[in-house]
């Protein structure tokens, strides 16, 4: 549910900054296309579940795409550090 969320507050910014920047605020928004991207599950103590468009993964391999994902979308590189 993250993702729609994300892709979709990016799409509705996207369409706010262009409307700003022409003025044109009468123009219909493109409609928002949802790609999914996959899905990342933890299920126990480096237990991980991964369900991509093209293979799925289970154990290590998985364990470490999430954390490699995880530390990505944290802010800052303090944070992503002490995590």
């Amino acid at each position: 549910m993250a993702q729609k969320g994300i892709q979709g507050g990016r799409h509705a910014a996207r369409v706010i900054v262009e409307r700003l920047r022409d003025g044109d605020e009468e123009r219909p928004a493109p409609p928002f296309l949802y790609r999914d991207i996959g899905d990342l599950a933890m299920v126990g103590r480096f237990r991980v579940v991964a369900r991509l468009p093209y293979m799925a993964l289970t154990g290590f391999a998985a364990w470490v795409l999430w954390l490699g994902i995880h530390l990505y979308y944290l802010n800052g590189i303090q944070t992503r550090v002490v995590v």
